[in-house]
């Protein structure tokens, strides 16, 4: 049995200013680090044999506290951050409208529109997935944490529902909130789900 433990990261400023930073390195805020605290207590339960993070400080700063002293190894893995989003990085929607209206109009029709600078969904997907497919060789029976992003993160859950016949995942994963998988004989259990209880007394 393989366990993977997804947690998307905390807040930055930049989430809450609704900035697009795909692969922008802006740092968790100081709401953002009061969410990754909340995690801690329902993580605490669970011993890690190995985390995984995105080499993006959002992650990293969400994945270091939740791992906190923990004697565990830790991976930082660049092909776990983020999308490129080109030129629409560090832009509003309603700036990006402005701007480039047309593009920008097609790029919320089709997720899969590549923004002019930015990476391919194809692209991204594929290093996504040869990184996942690495680690669950890598640890197979093992706990795993993994830290990353909305989009790496639905690319996985895309990918482990695929390979391994489940419903359709392709869902909003929400910042700071984990889901629990299992993996035993050939077969993908959910065992929860995008979990948020925790932030519910974070103002």
């Amino acid at each position: 049995m393989t366990r993977l433990i997804l947690v998307r990261h905390a807040l930055t400023d930049w989430n809450q200013e609704e900035r697009c930073h795909g692969v922008t390195d802006v740092p968790l805020g100081a709401y953002g680090m009061e969410m990754a605290k909340s995690l801690v207590e329902q993580m605490d339960t669970i011993d890690f044999d190995v985390v995984y993070c995105s080499n993006l400080q959002r992650a990293v700063m969400t994945m270091q506290v939740i791992v906190n002293n923990r004697p565990v190894p830790v991976h930082i893995d660049a092909r776990l951050r983020e999308r490129n989003f080109g030129k629409m990085e560090g832009n509003t929607l309603s700036q990006g409208l402005e701007l480039w209206p047309d593009e920008v109009k097609i790029w919320l029709e089709d997720h899969t529109y590549t923004i002019e600078g930015g990476e391919t969904y194809e692209g991204f997907c594929v290093r996504v997935e040869e990184c996942l497919k690495e680690i669950l060789t890598d640890n197979d029976g093992k706990t795993i944490l993994m830290v990353a992003h909305g989009g790496s993160l639905r690319a996985i859950l895309k990918f482990l529902g695929a390979k391994f016949g489940t419903a359709d995942l392709d869902v909003f994963v929400t910042h700071a909130c984990y889901s629990d998988l299992v993996i035993q004989d050939g077969q993908l259990f959910i065992q929860e789900f995008n979990a948020c209880g925790h932030l519910a007394e974070l103002k």
